[in-house]
């Protein structure tokens, strides 16, 4: 009986055979559709606008118009990268030039003034004279121009005493010694004098109200040397 199942192929390992080839089979063919299948075109994401302020342009290049209204982006090797407009650099968080004046009195007095510029970043505190090199421009040119503009002082001799390297800034601080008789005189501008002692206890006690180049330069203790 054995036999005869073996020669007519009904046995259980002919069953069990059968069954794998069944299987095999299926896999083969599920196999041959998923490959016959035709793929859906690639989505390709498009590319990110690239913002017109943002393309290189450099110093070398500008005239002396456009050197006026933009700064110089630098990398951390304190490189220009490109040029562009300073509140584009500001909103993006890119890293630039800024120049800040101290300016001090024969009884070693710090005269502050309260900001306007918002592109400098938070407008009405307390500050130093500060602004940003533009393009092309020297740091120390910067700084008599700030005095020239923000305090309608000229002629002072300056001097480069301190310098700061943020993430988005590299700021070079300068001091400029008020002879007698000379003081700031610039319309509508608010005005404040302070000793070392004074101005200590005043961003101890409230920072924001005081520019965060000026709280970085009383802590660094290099105002009233």
């Amino acid at each position: 009986m054995s036999e005869s199942k073996k020669k007519t192929g009904n046995g259980p390992e002919n069953a069990a055979a059968r069954r794998i080839a069944k299987a095999a089979q299926e896999l083969r063919d599920e196999a041959a559709r998923t490959l016959a299948k035709e793929l859906p075109p690639r989505q390709l994401r498009p590319a990110r606008p690239v913002l017109d302020s943002v393309q290189p342009v450099f110093a070398a290049d500008l005239h002396e118009s456009e050197r006026a209204v933009l700064v110089e982006i630098m990398d951390h090797a304190d490189q220009t990268l490109l040029c562009m407009l300073p509140e584009d650099a500001m909103r993006q968080m890119l890293r630039l030039r800024m120049v800040a004046v101290a300016a001090r009195t024969r009884h070693n007095r710090l005269i502050l003034h309260r900001r306007g510029d918002w592109r400098l970043g938070k407008a009405g505190v307390w500050d130093l004279y500060t602004g940003f090199v533009m393009a092309g421009e020297a740091r120390e040119d910067v700084a008599i121009r700030l005095l020239e503009t923000l305090a309608s002082i000229g002629g002072l001799a300056m001097a480069h005493i301190a310098d700061c390297t943020g993430s988005h800034a590299h700021l070079a601080l300068f001091v400029a010694e008020l002879p007698a008789g000379v003081y700031p005189a610039h319309p509508d501008q608010e005005l404040l004098d302070v000793d070392a002692d004074e101005l200590r206890g005043l961003v101890r006690d409230a920072p924001e109200l005081f520019s965060d180049e000026l709280v970085w330069a009383e802590k660094s203790d290099v105002l009233f040397r």
